[in-house]
Formats: structure tokens, C-alpha cells, sequence
């Protein structure tokens, strides 16, 4: 395996089990705590973000040539991160439930919408809007307009998101910097997700470049910053319902530190 990649699958190992370590005392913390909600959100992003991270991990330890498929992994995983981003700055700011219970709202309502949507795809637009809303009502007891649906879907799309954390980070330069970043490759990994001429270009020209190592080892790097800061997040979090977690933040904090040394000893931003 690339020297690179294995020094970081090593770090990142080690980064995870210190995690573990205290996980089941932290989700015992969670559970008694006032914030089921966001808690239960934060915890299935975090889950999905570092799934996510193995599936990568996993690609690229068998080839190089995987890029492509790395980086429609990447999409997602930015996406979930950016709203585990906002639940967890919501909730440290707020110390209330409501952006997690908002939260859950949206994801049974936008899961509804692609349900309906899927099943009535030639349909004209307006009776499908109905269909969903009677679907709504019917499973779910919400009772909303069409208004209040499209200001619920709008509120937690990504553009949106990425608009509120970059007020909530405005006196912070190097964290606005780089959400800013993720937004920027967010959009442009559609490109692969959606089988775009953009991505395809970049991929053979990678390879003719012969520049796809390099430029996994960036996607693979970034992977595992996600999946780490999520797991930093949460420890912060039990920090604040339990000073007892102080300790154990501070030691994954610095094993969190060596992980970044190996990024950077490699020159990967």
C-alpha cells in the first residue's frame, strides 16, 4: 500500500479507538440529556460521514483508479457534514432542540417528496405537489401549504446552510475559509455524481498527468479530516453537558493533531 496512505489509515485507527473509548458513557450522557433530537441527528451523521470515510478507504487501498468513484463518495460526505456543521453550532448557540426536531421534520418530508416523486415522475408538477402533501398529512399528521413545504426544503438545502455557518463563523477566518472550500467542491463533485463532462475531463486528465495518487490522497485526506472533526464535535458537546469529558477531549485533541502532521508532512491541504 502507498507509504501515505498507510500512515494515515494508522492515525486514523488510533484516532477512532480513542473515540471508542468513551462513546458508550458519551451516548449514555446524550440519552439523559434535553436534546434527543439533535442528538440522535448528530450521532447518525457522524455514523454516515465516517461510513462514507471506510467505503473510500476501502477504494482506494485497492487501486488508484478509483478516484472517480472516491469522489462520488465525497459529495455526500461533505453535504452531511455541513449539516452535522449547523445541528451542532444550532446547538451549542441555542442550547434547545429546535434545530434538531426542525431537522427530523425536513429529512421525512424530503424523503416523502423523492417517495412521491418517484412513483408519479411523468405526472405534472402540480398533482405531484399534491400527492405529496396528502401523503404528509396522511402519514405523518403534518398539515402544511405548498408555501410552508418549499420554505422547509429551502431552509436545509445546502446553499442555505453553508449561508447560516458562514454568519455563525464570520470572526472566524480559518474555519470560514475552510467551509468556504467545502461549498466551492461540493459543487463541483456533481459533476461525478451526475456523469458530467467536467469530471470526466478531470479524471483522464489525472491520468495522463499520471496525478490520480496525488490527487486521492487529497479526497482520502479530506475523508478523514470529516470524520474526525464530526468525532471532536461530539466530544466538545459531552464536554458541555459533562466536564468529566474534558479529559478525553483533550487526548483526542491531540491525537487529532498527530493525524493532521501526517497531512501536512505530505504537503496535503
Amino acid at each position: 500500500m502507498d507509504v501515505f496512505l498507510n500512515n494515515l489509515y494508522q492515525e486514523d485507527d488510533e484516532l477512532f479507538e480513542c473515540f471508542s473509548k468513551v462513546a458508550e458513557e458519551l451516548i449514555s450522557e446524550y440519552k439523559n440529556s434535553n436534546y434527543p433530537q439533535s442528538i440522535m441527528s448528530l450521532m447518525g451523521l457522524m455514523g454516515t460521514i465516517n461510513s462514507l470515510k471506510l467505503a473510500a478507504f476501502d477504494l482506494a487501498e485497492e487501486s488508484e483508479t478509483h478516484l472517480y468513484a472516491i469522489k462520488t463518495l465525497l459529495r455526500p460526505a461533505i453535504e452531511h457534514f455541513l449539516r452535522f456543521s449547523y445541528l451542532q453550532a444550532q446547538l451549542v448557540q441555542k442550547k434547545n432542540d429546535c434545530a434538531g426536531e426542525e431537522y427530523r421534520k425536513y429529512c421525512v418530508i424530503s424523503e416523502t417528496i423523492a417517495f412521491v416523486k418517484s412513483h408519479y415522475a411523468l405526472d405534472p408538477e402540480k398533482e405531484v405537489q399534491e400527492k405529496v402533501l396528502k401523503s404528509l398529512k396522511k402519514k405523518n399528521g403534518f398539515e402544511l401549504s405548498n408555501r410552508q413545504l418549499e420554505q422547509i426544503v429551502s431552509k436545509w438545502s445546502y446553499k442555505n446552510i453553508a449561508r447560516k455557518l458562514e454568519r455563525f463563523l464570520n470572526k472566524d477566518k480559518e474555519q470560514l475559509t475552510f467551509f468556504r472550500g467545502l461549498v466551492v467542491q461540493y459543487s463541483e463533485l456533481s459533476s461525478f455524481v451526475h456523469g458530467g463532462v467536467n469530471a470526466e475531463t478531470y479524471y483522464h486528465d489525472a491520468f495522463s498527468s499520471r496525478t490520480l495518487e496525488n490527487k486521492l490522497r487529497e479526497d482520502i485526506s479530506l475523508f478523514s479530516f470529516l470524520a474526525a472533526t464530526a468525532r471532536s464535535h461530539m466530544l466538545m458537546l459531552g464536554c458541555h453537558i459533562n466536564p468529566e469529558f474534558n479529559a478525553a477531549f483533550e487526548e483526542y485533541t491531540k491525537k487529532m493533531d498527530q493525524l493532521l502532521v501526517v497531512m501536512d508532512v505530505h504537503n496535503i491541504d
